[in-house]
């Protein structure tokens, strides 16, 4: 017998039943002897991507079932949920599942969750990422213990990003009316955006956090510092360029932090858009993106017809 998972959404037919309602029973209904039906929705899933490990598991009736435990998914109605589809695609290719339809596996990544799997599949260092819809107000459900990072899927230039220390600061968090990720709290002294145009590294900027604000972002009060490319250590500036690559982003900001006391780098994120005409250092950030942009356009296989 060989299992298959039905993801779909709850949307509201005109019958006033769910879309995930109506579909349930008819493919429990059609499930043969050789093959059993299941039937979730994406609100039940709970994801957890680390350097070693990628879980997605589906809250069966109070039960949690790894998504590795079947034969196949089938993510019908994909609707709203398509960076999710595509997070549950990279899974099922790394776990070797049949994942219907094909085209989820790439989408372009613009919530932090998407660009974890990403990374992970690409072997891109990255910080411990956890997520779920509605979260429990129980810490201890959590995988990373206080202080840990809680920040909004899709945020910008810092906002909507909380490093939680107690109980008390949580409960007041988790009743959110969008997406937000569970990170591990990386203890460090600054954090560095690389510019990377062609998937190299172009420009590298330290920013340090103001002494009330743990956010090393410059929009949120945070000081900047240019550092040359060649005094950067190299490991640095790989870990960076490999991001951009699993991203596929030819023009990429890449923020990258050095654990404080493991020596270790991760990768916060990606940033498809990064500033280049405003904020720090204008001048040296648009001049390598002249540079490289000058290359691109004489580079005549790149004008080839495919």
């Amino acid at each position: 017998m060989k299992e298959c998972l039905v993801l779909s959404v709850k949307k509201i037919s005109k019958s006033g039943r769910t879309s995930y309602e109506l579909s349930a029973g008819a493919y429990q209904q059609a499930g043969t002897d050789f093959i059993n039906y299941t039937s979730a929705t994406y609100s039940c899933l709970q994801i957890q991507i680390d350097n070693d490990n990628f879980s997605i598991k589906v809250d069966l009736d109070g039960k949690l079932v790894e998504l590795s435990k079947f034969d196949m998914i089938y993510l019908y109605l994909v609707g709203g949920n398509l960076e999710m589809a595509s997070i549950i695609s990279l899974y099922a290719k790394h776990h070797n599942i049949v994942c219907l339809p094909g085209d989820t596996e790439y989408v372009r990544p613009n919530g932090k969750l998407l660009q974890a799997a990403l990374f992970f599949v690409n072997h891109v260092p990255l910080i411990p990422t956890y997520f779920q819809e509605a979260y429990s107000s129980d810490l201890n459900e959590l995988p990373y213990g206080i202080p840990f990072v809680f920040k909004l899927d899709r945020g910008k230039k810092g906002r909507n990003n909380y490093r939680v220390e107690s109980s008390k600061q949580w409960l007041k968090l988790i009743n959110q009316d969008e997406s937000f990720i569970v990170q591990e709290y990386i203890r460090n002294d600054g954090d560095y955006r690389v510019l990377c145009f062609g998937y190299e590294a172009k420009v590298v900027i330290k920013r340090s956090a103001a002494p009330d604000n743990y956010l090393n972002n410059t929009s949120q009060g945070a000081t900047a510092k240019l550092i040359p490319v060649d005094k950067v250590l190299a490991e640095a500036l790989r870990v960076a360029e490999s991001a951009a690559k699993a991203s596929k982003n030819e023009v990429a900001g890449v923020d990258i932090v050095r654990g404080k006391g493991n020596d270790r780098w991760y990768v916060i994120e990606l940033n498809q858009s990064p500033q280049m005409s405003t904020g720090a250092f204008v001048e040296q950030k648009l001049d390598a993106f002249t540079k490289f942009l000058e290359l691109r356009i004489n580079d005549t296989d790149i004008l080839k017809p495919s």
